[in-house]
């Protein structure tokens, strides 16, 4: 007589697989054993992190990207009855805030448009910057700060001086004011 052995989709054989009595009454081969598939160290990008519960057949890892980073690609992989990970390992990318406008009548100089990228404005003479100078790309892809206008410089007003007539074209960079005297004065 023979017996044939086989083990569950998920397991590796080690032994025999089929034994014979022999005529001094043992079994021909070794007992066989069956012993998990092991699907190994999930691979991980530089900038992921892992929590693996085990590496053999039933195994799951899910994945997350360190802050300033999106994952592309599978949230969770399992190890598969073959020994091998489902899916491919994801990748995990930086996020983008997207470029920066140069504001009216300003200047900006970005070192990039990522996260921990910055933006510096500046405004045109006579003109003065409303909002931060200095802007950051943060980790949700949002710059820390909207909106930058260059608003022109206002001067103070001033007084036309006694016995005079002062007419202004503004208060503001480049406006003149024009001060002619009353009748019988000068200045």
């Amino acid at each position: 007589h023979s017996c044939q052995y086989t083990c569950l989709p998920g397991f590796d054989e080690t032994g025999s697989a089929a034994r014979t009595c022999l005529a001094s009454g043992a079994w021909s081969g070794s007992n066989l054993k069956c012993v998990v598939k092991n699907c190994g160290q999930p691979g991980c990008h530089a900038k992921a992190k892992k929590s693996l519960d085990k590496t053999t057949v039933g195994g799951s890892v899910s994945y997350t990207c360190k802050a300033g980073y999106r994952l592309s690609g599978a949230t969770k992989r399992s190890c598969r009855t073959d020994g091998k990970w489902s899916a491919i390992t994801p990748n995990c990318k930086i996020v983008s805030c997207g470029p920066r406008k140069r504001p009216r009548n300003g200047a900006v100089k970005c070192n990039g448009s990522t996260f921990g990228s910055a933006c510096e404005f500046s405004c045109n003479r006579g003109f003065k910057l409303s909002g931060k100078k200095r802007t950051l790309c943060g980790t949700t892809g949002d710059w820390d700060s909207k909106k930058h206008y260059c608003r022109p410089v206002m001067c103070h007003s001033i007084r036309s001086p006694q016995n005079s007539v002062m007419k202004c074209s503004g208060r503001t960079y480049r406006h003149k004011c024009v001060t002619s005297c009353n009748k019988g004065y000068r200045l």
